[in-house]
């Protein structure tokens, strides 16, 4: 049996790095300074037979001698590795028990089972990713099309922490300044130069101004848009679902209220991933299970990231415009005009020359305009936003950007006051701080454990 060698640093953690249930193959990862010890013994091979980057097909055994299964295991020595520790990949048959049994005989070597996110979090801890990075991996795991994929490893390779270190940089660089000058101020301690440090400020704040305007477009791309149709009772809005999603997903028809529950459909519109959800038509309710269906509809278009709102070319109100000035829901929305094959009705005259609101004529029936709904639809929820660029898909990043910001107004503001310099470093020191925090450079510890605790285990 191998010696084993000298525990330095943590714990070793085990953890099985694949899904399970029935496949082909699964991984065990083990990261920490007993990984090489613990593969040896499991292996009962010398040390010298795992070379760093190398594989080796072997049998494992437990503790009693008996083999688990034959896998191929490889070394990654650290700090080249993805945690920076030393890191082994056991690749072994999949299923339920084979992964389960290496784990357990790992652990009966001196692992321990790793918690959510301990990969990772070590692979933050050792320099080999700042927090926005670690933070993209698990967008990246919860990709739900491939430009959300896009989005995520734009992320992970720095697109994203590269703009905020940019900016964070120059803040630096302003602080430092103003430092030296109040260091050579002698009398009363006012900002000497008020214009040139006013100017670099109000463009600072324009940058940062801009990376937060994309919050909205990159939360899409992430995490998908939920996009509700409404609308009076027979104005086709579950024939507009089936349209747009190009399936009989919902049962259509003549009798109005047929829908009496939300129905969701998941759908990738051109990589942005979209929940369709056909709601109950809003309306006086005729008896307690149609007033339920219209409590649902009302919850879905409370949390919407954008609602159609259907209406009949047959039923148009003349008094729409006052209609779409008062909806009951708060989230932005196109109006959809179905029926343009009924066009000898006559459009109410106000809508028809009025560009208030976006409105896109379709008829479910013959397919008229669909496309160009499904358009209007992904260009009201992206913002021609694109994923080549850096975008904030992440709730804690817009809040210290936002608070970043409103540092900075303090900060213009007192100089436009002309208050005392160390009132505007102190602002500045704040903004950077806000700054800080996504990076990981001064985030407290109880933010970045919750950061990790929402990673799966063995990521």
């Amino acid at each position: 049996m191998p010696t084993m060698s000298s525990n330095v640093g943590g714990p070793t953690v085990v953890a099985q790095a694949t899904p399970p249930g029935i496949s082909a193959l699964a991984i065990v990862r083990l990261t920490g300074s007993k990984s090489l010890d613990i593969a040896s013994l499991l292996s009962k091979k010398p040390f010298s037979s795992f070379k760093p980057g190398h594989t080796l097909l072997t049998y494992l055994y437990n503790s009693s001698g008996q083999p688990l299964d034959q896998v191929v295991i490889t070394y990654y020595k650290a700090p080249n590795s993805y945690t920076g520790e030393d890191v082994v990949d056991i690749s072994c048959h999949g299923g339920v028990s084979v992964p389960k049994s290496i784990i357990t005989a790992s652990i009966a070597c001196g692992a321990v089972p790793a918690p959510p996110g301990e990969f990772t979090k070590r692979a933050f801890i050792n320099g080999k990713l700042d927090l926005s990075q670690a933070e993209a991996v698990a967008d990246i795991i919860r990709a739900k099309t491939e430009r959300s994929q896009r989005v995520g490893v734009a992320a992970l390779v720095g697109l994203l922490s590269n703009e905020i270190t940019s900016l964070r940089d120059t803040l630096v660089s302003i602080i430092g300044k103003m430092e030296v000058e109040l260091d050579f101020i002698d009398h009363e301690p006012s900002l000497a130069r008020p214009v040139e440090w006013t100017n670099k400020l109000v463009l600072l704040r324009g940058a940062l101004s801009s990376l937060l305007n994309t919050f909205s477009g990159g939360r899409v791309f992430r995490d998908g848009a939920q996009v509700v149709i409404t609308g009076n009772p027979n104005v086709g809005k579950s024939s507009l679902l089936n349209a747009l999603v190009k399936e009989e997903r919902v049962i259509v028809s003549g009798k109005p209220g047929t829908t009496t529950d939300a129905v969701d459909v998941h759908y990738d519109m051109c990589g942005v991933p979209v929940s369709f959800v056909d709601t109950a038509g809003i309306r006086k309710p005729n008896n307690s299970i149609e007033s339920a269906g219209i409590d649902i509809a009302k919850n879905y278009l409370a949390s919407a990231s954008l609602v159609l709102w259907v209406w009949s070319v047959d039923s148009l109100p003349n008094n729409i415009n006052s209609i779409l000035s008062n909806p009951i829901f708060s989230a932005p929305f196109l109006v959809v005009i179905n029926k343009s094959d009924l066009m000898h009705k006559n459009i109410p005259i106000e809508l028809s020359s009025n560009n208030t609101y976006k409105h896109v004529l379709v008829s479910v029936k013959s397919g008229h305009n669909v496309s160009t709904l499904l358009s209007s639809i992904k260009e009201s929820l992206t913002k021609d936003f694109s994923t080549d660029q850096p975008l904030l898909t992440n709730k804690r990043h817009e809040v210290s950007i936002g608070s970043s910001i409103n540092s900075l107004d303090c900060a213009l503001s007192a100089a436009k006051d002309g208050e005392p310099i160390e009132l505007l470093l102190s602002d500045l020191r704040v903004a950077l701080s806000h700054l800080d925090t996504i990076l990981g450079i001064t985030t407290p510890d109880h933010i970045i454990n919750s950061v990790f605790d929402q990673f799966c285990v063995g990521k």
